[in-house]
């Protein structure tokens, strides 16, 4: 992937780094919850992140929590797997621009 930019209200800087760790958290939950078969929990992360991530005004990271909460309700173990890579390689990636 390569870098996504995201353009974050300025009012929001100093709370970005706390949560964008936090993500990191939810995506080993989200693989173990995955290694486990745990589509409930996979589920309920994948909305959790899809809703902190719009809060903050981080619209692909959004978009990827709602397909993992999709893919989990599913039951589609591939694609969640697909999505929580994206993920992963979406924060190692994105490039933050306060506005």
């Amino acid at each position: 992937m390569s870098t996504v930019t995201e353009r974050i209200d300025a009012d929001l800087e100093e709370l970005i780094p706390l949560f964008l760790e936090n993500t990191r958290k939810e995506v080993e939950e989200m693989k173990s919850s995955l290694a486990q078969r745990d589509f409930e929990t996979l589920s309920r992360l994948g909305h959790s992140t899809k809703g902190a991530a719009l809060g903050y005004g981080f619209q692909t990271m959004g978009g990827l929590g709602l397909q993992i909460e999709d893919a989990a309700k599913n039951g589609s173990a591939t694609q969640a797997q697909v999505l929580i890579d994206k993920l992963e390689n979406y924060l190692d990636h994105v490039e933050i621009v306060y506005v």
